[in-house]
């Protein structure tokens, strides 16, 4: 896998901004999860983790408005960050059965997730850990988290990740390995419009040819539907809200033959 600061250093100018819609406090509070932003340093500002992005926030409020049903489920999480969905799914009371959310394995990422977890622990209803991971890396070590390594995770949860065009290839890798070949499941994406349509959509090409899955694209909107307080320190929320969700695509995809009924 290339270095990260390879990967993310031709990028980074859409990021680093004043914008009110893209910059970030230290925390964002999403309902009763309260969840720490990385530091601005190292790895975790290279990777772009010490930012709180759109399509974490809809990716949090599609799992409030029940659009994503965690219950009952086994969830991955991707470059998680904060792991601000997943930690909301895990406060629900209809909870998941377990949650692995993980990031670019650098200690200040890990660190924070592991802090997030903890900080919100009194909430949480279900297992959740935290650990770091390559995307395209054996995910021997992702697996083994299961009581039954075999069957699975039957729930991937990937925000902002469709932008990183060079990883393509090591994330649908990630995702083929790790979504359950025996059980119906989703895996859900949410991605800025910084991704780049054509990118996204070769994407989506290759997860139908290359790993056998199909997908389809969710529109709800983009006017902010969910009820839970929100801060992300920035100005009336609300129309800030509804501009963030105005700007991220939202997909989901399933192996062929195992879509979930519901």
């Amino acid at each position: 896998m290339t270095d990260a600061s390879d990967i993310f250093s031709d990028t980074l100018d859409l990021f680093t901004t004043d914008d009110p819609l893209t910059a970030s406090p230290s925390e964002v509070h999403y309902g009763p999860i309260q969840s720490k932003i990385p530091d601005h340093e190292g790895k975790a500002f290279m990777v772009l983790a010490s930012q709180i992005f759109n399509s974490g926030l809809v990716m949090a409020e599609m799992m409030e408005l029940g659009r994503i049903k965690p219950a009952g489920t086994r969830i991955l999480e991707l470059g998680a960050s904060t792991s601000l969905p997943t930690l909301l799914a895990s406060s629900f009371d209809s909870p998941p059965d377990s949650i692995l959310t993980t990031d670019y394995p650098d200690a200040i990422l890990i660190k924070n997730l592991q802090g997030n977890l903890q900080r919100n622990a009194h909430l949480a209803k279900c297992p959740i850990t935290a650990q770091g991971y390559k995307w395209g890396d054996d995910v021997e070590p992702l697996l083994a988290t299961l009581p039954d390594p075999t069957k699975g995770f039957t729930l991937l949860i990937l925000s902002d990740t469709l932008w990183l065009h060079d990883e393509h290839t090591n994330l649908l890798r990630t995702i083929s390995n790790t979504l359950s070949r025996t059980e119906p499941g989703y895996v859900y994406f949410t991605t800025g419009h910084y991704a780049k349509r054509p990118i996204v959509e070769e994407f989506f090409h290759r997860i139908e040819t290359e790993v056998e899955m199909e997908y389809e694209e969710m529109t709800y909107g983009d006017k902010w539907e969910g009820e839970m307080p929100v801060d992300i320190g920035v100005g009336p929320e609300r129309h800030y809200l509804d501009v963030r969700k105005a700007a991220v695509w939202c997909f989901r995809a399933w192996r062929r033959g195992l879509k979930p009924t519901l």
